[in-house]
């Protein structure tokens, strides 16, 4: 298969650089994307996702992490060549790559936010409460988007 054409970085810079803004402009620390359409969009991938919601990509202002399974893993590489988008195929719920990846960020701050999509199940939303959770029982760091 060829891969070229399968990814336009100018439009990904482009694409999550709008994000970014929107983050700070909403006191969102990061974003987790759940919505096929918008990864796509996001991503700039041609000929990559199918309608499956196999795939999560998390955004904040230092990097972008596109969590998949392995079906799709070796198309998502490829596509992200040498891009922004970071692939991560490990065998995992999509809340468990959000939080591992959310405990792990730079400059964490207690008030910092995570935007979650308001299109998302109520099991991934438990699964999100779950994977969130801590056990001094501070507030879940989730706001609600529609944009």
């Amino acid at each position: 298969m060829d891969d070229r054409g399968l990814f336009d970085p100018e439009a990904c810079a482009r694409h999550l650089g709008r994000l970014r803004a929107q983050n700070a402009q909403e006191g969102l620390a990061a974003m987790l994307v759940r919505g096929t359409s918008d990864i796509q969009w996001l991503t700039a991938f041609d000929n990559v996702f199918d309608d499956e919601a196999a795939h999560a990509l998390l955004v904040d202002q230092a990097r972008a992490v596109l969590h998949t399974d392995s079906r799709y893993s070796g198309a998502c590489e490829r596509a992200a060549g040498e891009g922004p988008i970071s692939i991560n195929s490990a065998r995992e719920s999509h809340a468990a790559f959000a939080a591992k990846l959310w405990r792990h960020r730079l400059f964490a701050e207690a008030a910092d936010r995570l935007g979650i999509e308001d299109a998302i199940s109520l099991k991934e939303y438990r699964g999100l409460e779950n994977e969130f959770a801590e056990e001094d029982g501070a507030p879940l760091p989730f706001k609600e988007t529609d944009e």
